[in-house]
């Protein structure tokens, strides 16, 4: 069994409750981020779409529309709640995920059972904090991150496509 020879302590207590806080944070500011590249990308898909009719400039719109459309989506996706049970992932009482499918009385008694043992506190809060670095790290970062990657190539596609374009027109 793990955490059987901790004590409880205040500096312990701080640590878990500062490590969980921070990790609800990041997960916040991933939501905030994700949340701007929704709209940025919703905006440059209707700008891109509207100006499809320029046939001067059709493949650079083409690229914008499709690059803010991919961004679009991993951001979506960032943001998007995942509830799949992981085969290796613990019960824990403290996550909704976990705790909603039993019954008040079932919640109870594994709430009773966790805040009468200092060792199953610990490990329970330790679990979440895992759990919540798992997810921002494996789901939230990792989209997110793809949605940026993708916009940034989309908008150096669209402006070369741009530049080429408008050469293009000028010389022939």
């Amino acid at each position: 069994m793990r955490f059987e020879n901790i004590k409880q302590d205040n500096a312990l207590n701080y640590l878990l409750r500062t490590t969980q806080q921070h990790h609800v944070r990041l997960s916040v500011m991933a939501d905030q981020k994700a949340n701007i590249m929704i709209a940025a990308t919703s905006i440059l898909l209707t700008f891109a779409f509207a100006n499809f009719k320029q046939q001067n400039l059709f493949w650079g719109f083409l690229a914008l529309f499709v690059f803010s459309f991919i961004s679009l989506i991993l951001a979506v996706l960032a943001v998007s709640p995942r509830f799949t049970r992981e085969e290796d992932r613990v019960f824990n009482p403290l996550f909704f995920g976990d705790f909603t499918e039993l019954s008040l009385d079932e919640y109870q008694d594994k709430m009773e059972e966790l805040m009468g043992s200092t060792q199953q506190t610990y490990e329970a809060q330790v679990i979440d904090i895992y759990n919540l670095g798992k997810n921002l790290q494996g789901h939230k970062y990792r989209y997110l991150s793809l949605s940026y990657r993708c916009f940034l190539i989309g908008i150096i596609a669209t402006a070369v496509l741009f530049i080429l374009q408008t050469i293009l027109f000028f010389y022939t």
